[in-house]
């Protein structure tokens, strides 16, 4: 195939499965990086460069600074709307696979049909959907662009082209290490190259090797000084949770048994990726006797892998184990312990390796066969229309986390984590039985998970059992970080419910205390519970003050402003209210709740004409809701601007049409207005 044609087929089939993700919202770990991230909306990129990678954790041991620099621009450029930050993943995709190519084309001249297939099926795989789609995924993508990118700079100096592209291969290293430290993975391909010239006997291009070895070490020198400065420690991990990765406390040869049988999963995965996950959390992967015996069986075949290539002089084979191992290795939990059990966007990089292997080691058994010229590009066409199809159908997935994990407990479900995310998503589509149903899922799976049991508890305030939620909250509220506000936050919705205003102002007040000094978005919803809390003792001023913050901080936010009316109102200050009320009407303007609130102020603080207005609003929002609430706005317009006379003949008139439940309380209300 002509090289522009091919380069332009990789480049599309690289965006194209992915574009199914077009709508996606920010899901999972993108609220706790990028919209909570106070880098991600400072001023500028240099608190980026001075941050952890989880601002909240200092035990996570995560120095990325450039992925974080690339959601600022992002946000800078286009604020909350997750659209960009998506275009920026599948443009780095796009690069990635057209390097991947170019890498291929360069190693293996004579292997071409094996580049190309190799590059388009890494191009659409879906087990790169974490990586590609989840918009978190973007430092797996800049990791690799930076060790594919300076791996393919790096063969241009071993081929004598001189310093200059060797300082240029470090310098893109560089950026491939600050999107992500399991960059470092690609050193593992100079002992290839080392196995490669010794071989064949050129000592001389020894030194070449060592050279960019060199230039190389230098760039990860500069990158692991950055590190230290900021974690204060080389790898600055500290306790994990056996939640994350159930390994970390696991003695050594359970850890390395399990860990080579995930990787044996992995490969799986790859060759049939029917059954995918952004979540294996504890219990989904423990380590057992059986999956340690499967995982020492395919470190045997690896091993048997390795020794017959180099046996064989297998070069092109000897290179995708050494890919796909070395640029694996580190984030496998094999050397040691990372902060994950498992993560399909792991996957990122080393499936290059296993891709290329499958590809050339299928070639190389049908290597001394009759094969018609035309049935190898016949076969990659049909691999990846379905593997792209596979991608295209797993693009929805990550619109929500709602979407998002609701496959993924099908996929897992033995995973507390899913399950405790499944809950918190179905609680906020008001989907509070299925809520309740998954979050003790998650709480049979693992009764000590504090998460899940936030989970629960919000729940049963939403349902209306405070007093429930405040038993399993009580002892969350000293803990620190994102669970202590959680509780906290948890505690003043149920004293707000119980109708203790004082004791909720306490409680968000202790959150405001603990957020005030917290750079980067405010968070509103303690901002809410004051303006809620003062609401409830009356406290009409302040209330208004703190509605007025939270609508500062989510101006879009409807509700927000409703309840911003109505305090206004309150406070005795009706032109602002009113005011306030039609700009939700010009907001939504077919929408019956928001015409029965202008509407119900009208009708009690309105006069003459403008009461004429309340009964015709009334009148629409009636039709459109058709509920008691609005039936009672509507008679009491009617009363307000034609009588008590005419509202009893409109009642007596529509007694068969409203039902007897709501004529009832109606009757009930004009006999409060107009007297027997």
């Amino acid at each position: 195939m002509n090289n522009r044609w091919l380069y332009l087929v990789v480049a599309l089939l690289a965006v194209l499965p992915f574009l199914s993700a077009w709508d996606n919202g920010f899901v999972f770990d993108d609220r706790g990086l990028i919209v909570e991230h106070p880098a991600v909306w400072a001023d500028g990129p240099g608190p980026a460069w001075n941050s952890r990678y989880w601002p909240d954790s200092k035990d996570a041991g995560l120095y990325r600074p450039l992925t974080t620099v690339s959601f600022w621009l992002n946000a800078n450029l286009a604020g909350e709307n997750p659209r960009p930050f998506i275009l920026t993943n599948l443009f780095l995709h796009l690069c990635v696979s057209l390097l991947v190519l170019s890498l291929l084309r360069a190693l293996f001249p004579r292997a071409a049909r094996t580049s190309a297939a190799t590059a388009i099926l890494f191009a659409v795989h879906p087990l790169h959907s974490e990586a590609v789609i989840g918009i978190v995924g973007r430092a797996e993508l800049l990791a690799a662009l930076g060790a594919v990118g300076a791996y393919r700079l790096g063969l241009e100096f071993l081929r004598g082209r001189g310093a200059p592209w060797g300082i240029a291969s470090a310098a893109v290293l560089f950026v491939g290490l600050c999107g992500k430290e399991s960059a470092v993975g690609i050193f593992s391909v100079l002992l290839f190259h080392l196995w490669s010239v010794r071989s064949r006997g050129a000592s001389d291009d020894v030194r070449t090797v060592f050279g960019l070895g060199g230039f190389w070490f230098a760039a990860l020198s500069v990158f692991l000084l950055l590190r230290i400065n900021i974690l204060g420690s080389l790898f600055g991990l500290g306790h994990v949770t056996r939640m994350d990765n159930p390994l970390f406390e696991a003695g050594t040869i359970e850890r390395i048994g399990t860990a080579l049988y995930i990787q044996l999963v992995a490969l799986g995965q790859l060759v049939w990726p029917a059954s995918l996950s952004p979540d294996y959390s504890y219990p989904q992967i423990v380590p057992t006797p059986a999956l340690q015996a499967w995982g020492w069986a395919f470190l045997a075949a690896l091993l048997a892998a390795f020794f017959l290539a180099v046996r064989g002089k297998q070069s092109r084979l000897l290179w995708g184990l050494v890919f796909a191992t070395g640029t694996g290795l580190l984030t496998s939990n094999v050397p040691f312990p990372i902060g994950t059990v498992y993560g399909e966007r792991l996957q990122y990089l080393p499936s290059l390796g296993s891709i290329w292997v499958l590809v050339a080691g299928t070639a190389w058994l049908f290597r001394n066969r009759p094969v018609p010229a035309a049935l190898p590009l016949a076969v990659t066409i049909l691999l990846a229309a379905a593997l792209g199809a596979r991608s295209f159908a797993k693009g929805p997935d990550w619109k929500s986390d709602l979407t998002l994990f609701g496959n993924a407990v099908e996929a897992v479900p033995n995973s507390t984590k899913a399950w405790t995310n499944l809950s918190l998503a179905r609680s906020k589509a008001n989907l509070f039985e299925e809520g309740m149903v998954a979050a003790e899922r998650a709480l049979a799976l693992d009764p000590d998970y504090v998460a899940a049991q936030q989970a629960k508890a919000s729940i049963l305030n939403q349902t209306g059992e405070p007093e429930a939620a405040m038993a399993i909250l009580e002892p969350h509220r000293q803990m620190p970080g994102r669970r202590g506000i959680t509780a906290l936050l948890e505690l003043g919705n149920a004293h707000l419910l119980l109708q203790d205003g004082r004791a909720a102002e306490a409680e968000f007040r202790t959150v405001m205390d603990r957020v005030s000094d917290r750079p980067g978005p405010p968070d509103e919803r303690w901002m809410v519970g004051m303006a809620s809390a003062f609401a409830l003792q009356g406290r009409w001023s302040e209330s208004r003050e703190y509605w007025q913050k939270a609508v500062s901080v989510k101006p879009g936010e409807l509700r927000f402003r409703q309840r911003l009316a109505y305090v206004l109102w309150q406070d005795g200050d009706l032109d602002q209210a009113e005011a306030e009320y039609r700009r939700l009407l010009a907001a939504l303007p077919d929408d019956g709740a928001t015409m029965n609130e202008l509407a119900w102020f009208l009708a009690q603080t309105g006069e003459g004409e403008t009461l004429d207005e309340a009964l015709r609003l009334a009148e629409q929002a009636f039709q459109r809701l058709q509920d008691a609430n609005s039936a009672d706005t509507w008679l009491v317009a009617r009363i307000r601007a034609r009588g008590c006379d005419d509202a009893r003949s409109w009642l007596d008139e529509w007694r068969e049409r409203l039902g007897s439940e709501i004529f009832g309380d109606l009757e009930k209300k004009w006999t409060d207005e107009c007297g027997s």
